[in-house]
Formats: structure tokens, sequence, C-alpha cells
């Protein structure tokens, strides 16, 4: 199928605009550090931002962090992607390792878990919300699509965690005075949305 460029445009651009505006994500005056992973999703969600930003009247700063677990192989490419965007966008970036934080890789300590994805996660939500707060930044706007939550609900839903239903919203309030409030702007954006590349 073919994809009218403009028009495709267009539709994600008023998608993530009207989120933002119906579940009011940005106020005047915010600070917000967007977690960019060099993923399409993070990339999408540093473009629209900064296109929201440049094409409505709500005055608000914008950088970006990207977190370095240490996989070999994996990473780099993200990194520079995530590099090359934010100089184009001219929106600060910092890149934060697992290694200046704990001086291991998460490669180091892989033979300790079953699985690195649980603790990988957990990892890199603490940098994420530790480099936000030392950069005095009211949210964090991460680039979860409707597909994410709705998986997410699901699994959460079968587990009976009725703890974690709470969080399935596009903001998420400030539930400890250290923890960064976090907004999702693609909240309302499927996830085949994203396959075909909009910026």
């Amino acid at each position: 199928m073919k994809i009218e460029q403009t028009s495709f445009n267009r539709y994600v651009k008023e998608n993530v605009f009207e989120t933002i505006k119906t579940y009011h994500l940005i106020n005047p005056n915010d600070r917000i550090m967007i977690g960019v992973s060099g993923g399409k999703d993070s990339i999408l969600t540093l473009h629209m931002l900064n296109k929201y930003k440049t094409e409505n009247k709500v005055n608000f700063d914008i950088e970006a962090v990207c977190i370095d677990e240490g996989i070999k192989g994996y990473r780099e490419e993200g990194i520079k992607t995530a590099k090359d965007n934010c100089k184009r966008l001219d929106i600060p970036l910092t890149v934060y390792s697992f290694k200046d934080e704990w001086h291991y890789d998460l490669d180091d300590i892989s033979d300790i878990y079953k699985s690195t994805c649980m603790p990988c996660g957990v990892y890199r939500r603490y940098l994420l919300n530790k480099i936000s707060s030392e950069h005095d930044c009211d949210k964090i706007a991460t680039g979860h699509n409707m597909d994410d939550e709705i998986q997410s609900f699901l699994m959460t839903f079968a587990r009976n965690d009725q703890n974690k239903f709470p969080k399935f919203s596009p903001i998420l309030d400030k539930i400890h005075e250290n923890m960064v409030p976090r907004i999702k702007p693609l909240w309302r954006l499927p996830e085949k949305m994203l396959e075909y590349g909009v910026l």
C-alpha cells in the first residue's frame, strides 16, 4: 500500500498534538526531558515535541537523555541516531551509562540473572529519573505508543497486579518527591503508524 507522505505526516502530528492538548501533558515553562533510545518511537517523540514547541504558543524547554546499558553491538547505533537527531534539532543531549553510575556494563553482570531484561528496565528507569531530576526537569517524555500500553495492560490484567493499573494513562502524576512525572505523547498512536517513518 502506497502512503502519501504529506497526509500521513499530518495525521501523525495531529494525533500527537491532540493528545498533548487533551490531557494537558505540557504546561507553559515546563522543562521536558525526552528519553531517547535511538529507536523509532523515541525519535518520533523527540521530533513531535520539537514541532509542538515551534508551532504552538506554549513556551517550554526540551532536552534529551540516552541511557547506555553497555550491550556490545546493540546500543552503539542507537546512541549515534540519538546524537544525530538531537544535533539536527539543536536539542541538548546527555548520554549516561550504567558504567558511569555503577562502574559496570550490563554485559558484565549478565551471568548473574536468568534474564537481564528485568534488571535492565529497572536500572534504565532509575537513571532516566536521576538525570531528569538533576537537570530540574518537570516531566519525562517517553515513546510509549498505543500498542505498548495495550500489551502492558493485558499482561498486568492477567497477573491481577492491581497496583500497576493507575500507570495506564498518558500522564503519570508524581508519586514521590524524588520521582519526576512521566508523559506519553504517542499514547493514542497505533504502532503500525510508526512503521512508515515520519519526520
